[in-house]
């Protein structure tokens, strides 16, 4: 599997934690988030910005795309899916379209099935796209945490090496949930024993399948839960900090997005042949890892 061109799209609109009435200390020291990003357009809206710009990267227009995979927790409506409406409006109107629910690693689990579509189709567009803010109760303590974003990656068939593994464990899902109608609420702690248990874990099982070790590992692009949270899995796993890519200090947790943009801003660090880990967690407990070839 190779990607063909990323795209991301940040809403304009700034949050700092003092306007949002959070500790910014703490904020910053802790968790590793100065500011983030929120609007009032759609989360659809935000997933065809991305799209858009992967597309332009890629040098495709809308008709090349086969599939469309949207990983979000935040879906525009209960139905049409949000990769319906984005097909619609890109007018890809051949695509296969649909969503998954996997929240931070909604667009782990979606790349993972793209890679094994990729028998089947062509070009696949797939898309991490979520607007936490229309989910978020500004007045909980919580509130600092999400920002939102979307990022996109367009992928086709090649020799390049691609190792994933998915992993889910029901038992966590009431520690992060969110009711139709209502607002997420979350265990930060649990959040944090989770992410610090499971994804050390399956980085270790991706790497094995691989017959990889970490030194093997040119970069590493986590989910942006917190910024301890990640140190803490770098350092179970071997990962030289200064290999950890992050963008929580502007953008917060961008959930299923996160992965996608981190992807799209530091794709000009990327050399042929590198091996670009990714891994990440979500609600449910959904988590997984992939190695992929640049």
């Amino acid at each position: 599997m190779k990607i063909l061109g990323t795209g991301s799209y940040l809403p304009p609109r700034k949050l700092s934690n003092t306007d949002i009435g959070a500790d910014d200390m703490w904020a910053h020291e802790k968790l590793g988030i100065s500011e983030r990003r929120v609007t009032y357009k759609d989360t659809a809206f935000l997933g065809e910005m991305a799209a858009q710009n992967a597309l332009i990267d890629a040098g495709l227009i809308a008709e090349h795309i086969d599939m469309i995979i949207v990983a979000t927790a935040t879906s525009s409506k209960l139905n049409p899916s949000t990769a319906a409406m984005i097909q619609d409006r890109l007018g890809a109107h051949t695509a296969v379209a649909f969503d998954i629910s996997a929240v931070c690693s909604g667009f782990v689990y979606a790349l993972d099935m793209a890679h094994l579509y990729l028998e089947k189709y062509t070009n696949i567009l797939v898309i991490g796209t979520d607007t936490f803010s229309h989910i978020t109760d500004w007045k909980h303590r919580d509130c600092v945490f999400f920002g939102d974003g979307a990022g996109a990656v367009i992928v086709t068939r090649s020799k390049n090496k691609y190792h994933g593994r998915l992993y889910a464990d029901g038992r966590g899902q009431h520690d992060f949930e969110t009711e139709h109608g209502g607002m997420f609420v979350m265990d930060s702690k649990a959040v944090y024993v989770a992410g610090t248990t499971f994804l050390p874990r399956a980085i270790d099982e991706v790497l094995y399948e691989a017959d990889l070790t970490i030194e093997d590992i040119d970069w590493m692009l986590p989910h942006q839960g917190s910024v301890t949270m990640l140190k803490e899995i770098a350092r179970c796993v071997g990962m030289p900090w200064e290999k950890v890519m992050t963008n929580m200090e502007f953008y917060g947790n961008t959930a299923g997005a996160s992965i996608p943009i981190l992807l799209d801003e530091n794709k000009k660090y990327f050399k042929p042949g590198d091996r670009i880990l990714l891994a990440s967690i979500g609600s449910g407990w959904a988590y997984g890892a992939i190695i992929l070839e640049w």
